[in-house]
């Protein structure tokens, strides 16, 4: 087990490039304008470095996630339109499993303090602002170019950023919206094991937990109850009792709380289907039933298509997903997710179910920064001996 991640005493460039991509792709708003492209060269350096390691034992089901990415993000996908970023994100799954167990561990701890250190400049200012006095503002962001609807901006207080004319507040910290940040730090606390003991994992948590996202919420309860089914009878009992306790207890503090109401306990009670449906519009929706049941499914219409047709301006969820990519890019993605979860323990199955969940609400695990922290949170070690020992 990797547990308690140690402060990296020199930087192992590497890890700090691995570390550059996630933070990059999911980058605060000083880092807006080229965070983008900054990851992209990052993950060309990146595959340079890991080029020259020898490789190591493929899985049958690593290469057949290669061939079924290949077939659908290659070579379907770049026929009807032609976008780099598929490609480095074929070319980041092909080397990321040469990343050592040194350098994953390495990249957990940067990305642990700087969440951490964000959450501590943002999370104090923004609760002052919205309950106390209202911070002075420093004009607003245009980011419709980032989230390809038009005229979205948000006000910018240096420190944090907000939704003009927000119905409810919630917490975005630096990041273009709360989930960001919840799904973020869903999969680096379920990386760190959920160890609290460690005063970051406490930050991160309590950051999240004002993002008021339900993607962090459930994947949340979801990994502390994956991780408490452990030994006897009577430790997985007390363990479960005690997830359930935080979690009645974060309820019951947070019941008076307008935004905890529409946000969280709102979509709980509409059940998972309805919620997954209010992702995505209703014109999206009645498409998308008819369209699961044509051949064109299989493929997807095209992101070319996809945004002719206004799709992606209409909600984020699976189904827009599979809408433009299809089906079969549906598959792929998770039996590459399936591949890099070895040895299939229990803490890897947690983290696979965890994309799982994620990718229905918020499905962008076709990314460099997801395979990469995914890689960095398995476990390498499995009764003492490597992944790749053959």
């Amino acid at each position: 087990m990797m547990g308690r991640i140690d402060k990296p005493r020199k930087i192992e460039w590497v890890s700090f490039l691995c570390f550059a991509i996630i933070a990059l792709q999911n980058p605060i708003w000083p880092l807006w304008r080229f965070g983008t492209y900054l990851s992209f060269v990052c993950i060309l350096i990146l595959a340079y470095l890991l080029s020259k390691r020898k490789n190591r034992y493929f899985s049958k089901a690593y290469t057949l996630a290669v061939l079924l990415l290949f077939i659908s993000f290659i070579v379907i996908q770049q026929i009807r339109q032609f976008t780099p970023s598929s490609f480095l994100y074929f070319i980041t799954f092909l080397f990321v499993l040469k990343l050592s167990d040194n350098e994953k561990s390495q990249t957990l701890s940067y990305i642990g303090y700087y969440l951490s250190i964000i959450i501590t400049l943002s999370l104090p200012c923004w609760l002052i602002h919205e309950y106390v006095f209202s911070f002075p503002q420093f004009g607003t962001i245009d980011i419709s170019a980032l989230k390809g609807i038009k005229d979205t901006y948000l006000n910018n207080y240096l420190f944090f950023v907000t939704y003009p004319n927000a119905s409810f507040p919630r917490f975005f910290s630096m990041f273009d919206e709360p989930g960001v940040l919840g799904t973020l730090g869903a999969f680096v606390l379920c990386a760190n094991n959920y160890d609290f003991k460690d005063r970051k994992n406490i930050i991160i948590l309590l950051g999240c937990l004002f993002t008021f996202s339900l993607a962090f919420y459930a994947l949340t309860v979801v990994g502390l109850i994956l991780k408490s089914i452990k030994g006897s009878v009577f430790k997985m009992v007390f363990s479960l009792f005690l997830v359930f306790s935080l979690f009645y207890t974060v309820d019951y503090l947070l019941k008076d709380n307008e935004t905890y109401q529409l946000a969280i306990q709102a979509r709980l009670g509409e059940g998972l289907e309805n919620s997954l449906e209010a992702r995505s519009s209703e014109y999206t929706n009645d498409f998308f039933d008819k369209f699961i049941h044509t051949p064109e499914s299989l493929i997807g219409i095209g992101v070319k298509n996809a945004e002719q047709k206004g799709f992606l301006e209409q909600g984020n969820s699976y189904r827009i997903f599979v809408i433009k990519y299809g089906w079969l890019s549906v598959l792929a993605i998770l039996i590459a997710y399936w591949s890099l979860a070895y040895p299939k323990n229990k803490k890897n199955l947690t983290l696979f179910i965890l994309v799982v969940l994620s990718f229905l609400q918020r499905p962008q695990s076709w990314v460099a920064w997801e395979l990469i922290l995914f890689v960095c949170a398995t476990e390498s070690y499995n009764n003492g001996k490597k992944i790749f020992e053959r």
